[in-house]
């Protein structure tokens, strides 16, 4: 049985402020807790409005 190390989460056609982006925050910061490596993709032009830097609307702490 092969161990999982890794998760990709992928962002991707986010209607604004919607939960989409919470809940793949959620996700990855849960996969975190479990020792996982995570990496999220933000795809498309919203992904860069939440990649903004300071843009904290939203994210877990």
């Amino acid at each position: 049985m092969t161990k999982v190390k890794k998760v990709l989460l992928l962002l991707k056609n986010m209607v604004y402020e919607s939960t989409s982006p919470q809940e793949t925050l959620k996700f990855a910061k849960y996969y975190r807790t479990k020792g996982l490596d995570v990496l999220v993709i933000l795809w498309g032009p919203m992904g860069v409005l939440l990649a903004k830097k300071d843009k904290t609307r939203g994210s877990p702490k």
